[in-house]
């Protein structure tokens, strides 16, 4: 989470911190996200007045308001639930169960929110997995694109809800409206008004395809003209099934279905029929191998629900948004003897983003390898990429490459000599005209490029010291923290480092400090979202951090179950102290409340917000406040029933 004042306008903050509020209300944190300008999806929110929190447990999903301030008056204002499977298709088909993927709340108004929730990406599919007649092995479980089930014979299409409450009272959220997408979520982000959906399914294949010959157990010596001749059959049976479906079969599981207020038990379908020829031209097929499925984009006006969707015949990786595109990121589909080599290749297609919030094709291109995350890919002002990515050619070795679009393609105009062989990416961070890569296989090197020769990136400097950081965060324009672990193999702990970097040529490490024992660990170290960056006074050191951790206990390193915030106190203008663990908020006592082993809710500390001088640790099952000056002595605790 970043920071910015209570009560004021402006889009969402990013790193390293919003602006100073001018009237008089207290500064609070907000989620950290990839970019300032575009929100992302968290299972917590604040409008530094109140926290709203999105939680699954064995009941469904509940959406939580809370009272924050004052912090001693802390209380729950209000709660709503909803199943996991709302029967919104009711034509048979099965309808997969939805899991919270998080919430935001729409601009600067504090008075709606949205929740996203998806289906799970197991789901139904009626192709036999092993095609032997007689050979005795079940065939009622196969894997399709993105995750396996049952093959039952009904198809369960993957789904994605988005659902807006009305949060202008303090009290229970009211639901306003809701809409039902096809596909997996694979990204959510928010732009002002308006919502980007990517989301993702196999695509949905006739009775009768079959991924195998059909032939008897009995013929144990088959040769290879028999073989030859059944697979050629199989794929004619297969060619002539698949073209015997009409425009209307693929699209039956590309409707978005609206449901407006939460009591209306009428579901209107959208996109639904034969399929228009404006919905035909938002389809395109990208012109290198790929699995078979399909890929959408969908941006929605959160205001009217009006939306817009283009779709890509492809299977997602990751996204990169900023205020100007939307870049989505495909993995290459190899077969046949590409199967055996180990180079991966990464496609990447930008939709440029128009003021109105629409969404243009641009180009596609594509780089040597994989990316980690978003955090490991930029865009620069002037529409250059810049990546970071870590290429398999007989040993593992990362780069920084340089990308611009030429006549709908993406060409290469700089890359960098391979570093770290041997070792994989670990982290990666764009800011500004230099990039901030961390690679580990034994030990640490952190590297600096720099990128003001977008033709020609070059590296300025390196730091080897043990440990990795997973993740990176601009304190300043010359220092970054990274969460990490202080070592590889058995045991490692973890730690906080802040990398100086006013000396390119000679970064340094200006202090670091450990978070736990071998024992402990962090969602912060997997998920940005989980870690929360704040400055009580604006521009001004120090800057607080708030780090979530879980304690394991163990008889052989006497380590005791433990859970909650470690608060870390970041002052680079300060030298003899420039990064110090200030103390924990602890959640521990909490872990054996009733409350914590109810279905499949979690007591651990998950995410820390900041209110003025007030830290609140939040689970599943609790909130807890305590003053920054004595955060080992809560304020006040409310429970999340």
């Amino acid at each position: 989470m970043a920071c910015r004042p209570a009560g004021s306008g402006g889009a969402t903050a990013g790193p390293p911190q919003a602006s100073a509020a001018t009237d008089g209300a207290a500064r609070y944190s907000e989620t950290n996200v990839r970019l300032a300008g575009v929100d992302e999806p968290d299972p917590v929110k604040t409008d530094g007045r109140r926290l709203f929190t999105l939680r699954h447990d064995a009941g469904g999903t509940s959406l939580s308001a809370l009272a924050l301030t004052p912090p001693a008056d802390l209380a729950l204002l209000g709660q709503v639930r909803w199943s996991g499977s709302p029967p919104l298709i009711n034509d048979g088909r099965a309808v997969a169960p939805e899991l919270p993927q998080g919430l935001m709340l729409i601009g600067d108004r504090s008075d709606a929110l949205l929740t996203i929730s998806a289906s799970a990406r197991s789901y139904a599919f009626p192709v036999p997995a092993i095609g032997w007649a007689d050979s005795g092995v079940a065939a009622d479980m196969i894997c399709a694109d993105i995750g396996c089930g049952p093959g039952d014979g009904r198809w369960a299409p993957p789904r994605t809800r988005i659902r807006r409450f009305d949060v202008s009272a303090d009290a229970a959220p009211t639901e306003q409206w809701l809409l039902d997408v096809p596909g997996a979520l694979l990204a959510a982000r928010r732009i002002g008004s308006t919502l980007y959906l990517v989301t993702q399914a196999a695509l949905r294949l006739p009775d009768g395809v079959r991924n195998y010959p059909q032939l008897g157990a009995s013929d144990a010596a088959i040769g290879s003209a028999v073989w030859n001749a059944a697979a050629a059959a199989t794929m004619a049976e297969n060619e002539r099934l698949i073209r015997a479906m009409s425009l209307a079969d693929w699209f039956a599981d590309l409707t978005t279905i609206e449901r407006v207020g939460a009591a209306s038990a009428t579901a209107r379908e959208i996109d639904g029929g034969t399929p228009t020829a404006e919905q035909c031209a938002a389809f395109a097929r990208i012109d290198a191998d790929t699995r078979l499925a399909w890929l959408r984009i969908t941006a929605i006006d959160i205001d009217t629900r009006e939306s817009r969707s283009k779709t890509l015949l492809a299977q997602g990786q990751s996204i990169l948004m900023t205020e100007r595109s939307l870049i989505v990121f495909t993995p290459y589909w190899r077969h046949g003897e590409e199967r055996f080599n180990p180079r991966e290749l990464t496609l990447l297609h930008r939709f440029s983003r128009e003021p109105a919030g629409q969404l243009t094709y641009q180009a596609s291109g594509q780089i040597a390898g994989r990316l980690i995350n978003d955090y490991a890919v930029d865009e620069a002002a002037d529409g250059t990429i810049r990546v970071a990515a870590t290429d398999w050619n007989g040993r593992a070795s990362s780069y920084v490459a340089t990308l611009r679009a030429e006549a709908g393609k993406f060409v290469t105009i700089g890359k960098t000599d391979p570093i770290a062989v041997g070792e994989t990416l670990q982290s990666a961070r764009f800011v500004g005209d230099r990039a901030y890569l961390v690679t580990f296989r034994n030990i640490d090197p952190f590297f600096v490029f720099d990128l003001t020769d977008a033709s020609a990136p070059r590296q300025l400097g390196e730091l080897k010291l043990p440990g990795f950081s997973t993740y990176l965060h601009p304190v300043d324009a010359d220092h970054l923290l990274g969460i990490g672990y202080d070592g590889g193999g058995w045991p490692s702990r973890l730690k906080a480092t802040l990398f100086d970097v006013r000396d390119p040529g000679n970064p340094r490490e200006a202090a670091s400090v450990a978070l736990g024992d071998s024992y402990t660990g962090s969602d912060a170290v997997w998920d940005p979202h989980a870690f929360t960056f704040y400055r009580p006074l604006p521009d001004a050191d120090p800057a607080i951090v708030a780090v979530p951790v879980r304690s394991y206990a163990s008889s052989l390193y006497r380590t005791q179950t433990t859970s909650g915030i470690r608060l870390l106190r970041v002052a680079p203008s300060e030298p003899a102290a420039p990064l110090a663990l200030t103390g924990t908020l602890s959640m521990t006592d909490l872990l054996d409340d009733a409350l914590a082993f109810e279905g499949w809710r979690n007591a651990d500390a998950r995410r820390a917000v900041f209110v003025g001088n007030t830290v609140y640790g939040i689970s599943d099952t609790a909130v807890r406040a305590a003053d920054l000056a004595d955060p080992a002595t809560p304020v006040a605790t409310v429970g999340i029933p």
